[in-house]
């Protein structure tokens, strides 16, 4: 009875602490502790990564552009020739030079650089064309030589330098001294069987109403019309025969020895300019002497090498001597074809060509190993160019 007592008692008292607790707020049996949570790391995807942006490079400035040097101020004038006199002379015998300008030298002058290929010909280092002036002139020493030396003299100024060749000679063998060597010929060295003849072709001679002194001949074509008839001939007619023959072929070799060193023209036109004794290339022109005066002075050869044509414009156009200069030593060097009228001096060869004379007076000879020579109210002699 008691131990039912006892344990009711119990009983009643754990009910009691139990109400008790609860009344408190508290529990006999402790509480687990709810685990923390841990926020769950979510693994982006690929997808979900956004790219870093690129790093931009800053826009580069532009490089600047340099400044161009500036060009130099141009020079006033420019060098336009360079001439020698003569262009074949005897080793140790000067020569002497001509610089022009293509303008007025500016103030405190043009200095013109002068140099040669060759110690046999030693042109001062240069030479001076004073303020205002257009040319100057230097004279150029040569050396002896054993044998025939070609020299080269170049001028330069200005941008422009212009080249020159000049021959030396042994002692005595210069070439067309006394106007009789070369077998006879003249300082042109033109042989007796050539300087016979006033025309001479090689397809025909055509004349109208003309005066010819002098042979005419043609070879190897014997067409020579209009002599009698109409023009007169104080000379033989030679038709294809040995005699024009032998001028034609002797008339190929003065053609090729006429072709020299030279210096070249500024221009074709050639009126109104004067050249000394020399050989001259001379360019192309529509016209190379057109109304006006070509003058060859001074004793000596003359010889003009032309481009292609050579033709003279107009009655009043005109080629003159002076200061010594002689039809015999006066050549023109034409590779096509001649066109004389006017008053004209000295042996015109044409090489593939005619030679046409018309209205012209002609104290010399007209001659072509090409084709034909035709002329017209035109008096022709070779009286006193031989």
């Amino acid at each position: 009875m008691m131990r039912n007592d006892t344990r009711i008692l119990r009983g009643s008292v754990l009910v009691l602490g139990l109400v008790f607790a609860a009344a408190c707020g508290e529990t006999s049996t402790p509480t687990a502790l709810a685990p923390s949570v841990v926020p769950s790391i979510t693994t982006p995807t690929p997808t979900d990564i956004t790219a870093p942006a690129p790093a931009v490079d800053p826009t580069p400035a532009p490089t600047p552009t340099p400044a161009p040097a500036p060009s130099p101020a141009p020079s006033s004038s420019r060098l336009l020739s360079l001439v020698i006199v003569p262009l074949s002379q005897t080793g140790g015998e000067p020569v002497t030079g001509s610089v022009t300008l293509d303008g007025p030298a500016p103030d405190g002058g043009a200095v013109i650089t002068l140099a040669s290929n060759n110690q046999d010909a030693r042109p001062p280092a240069s030479v001076n064309v004073s303020a205002g002036n257009r040319t100057a002139t230097v004279t150029i020493p040569t050396a002896s030589v054993s044998k025939d030396t070609e020299v080269s003299i170049t001028a330069s100024y200005g941008g422009v330098s212009k080249p020159v060749q000049i021959r030396l000679y042994a002692n005595g063998e210069l070439p067309g001294d006394g106007g009789g060597g070369g077998g006879g010929g003249s300082s042109l060295n033109i042989p007796s069987t050539v300087r016979a003849f006033a025309l001479l072709g090689s397809s025909g001679v055509t004349c109208t109403a003309s005066t010819v002194v002098g042979d005419v001949g043609s070879w190897p074509l014997a067409a020579i019309t209009g002599f009698p008839a109409t023009c007169s001939d104080a000379g033989t007619i030679h038709a294809a025969d040995g005699a024009a023959q032998t001028a034609h072929n002797d008339l190929v070799n003065v053609y090729n020895s006429w072709t020299q060193p030279c210096q070249t023209l500024a221009s074709g036109l050639l009126d109104g300019i004067t050249l000394a004794p020399g050989v001259y290339c001379v360019p192309h022109a529509a016209s190379n002497i057109n109304g006006g005066t070509l003058t060859l002075t001074g004793s000596g050869t003359h010889i003009l090498r032309f481009t292609d044509t050579f033709i003279m414009t107009g009655g009043a156009s005109a080629i003159s001597l002076s200061g010594g200069a002689t039809c015999g030593g006066v050549g023109f060097q034409i590779p096509v074809s001649g066109t004389l009228t006017g008053s004209a001096i000295g042996t015109f060869i044409a090489n593939t060509g005619a030679v046409t004379a018309t209205n012209v007076v002609l104290t010399g000879r007209a001659v072509t190993f090409g084709t034909a020579v035709t002329m017209t109210n035109a008096t022709i002699s070779n009286a006193g160019c031989n």
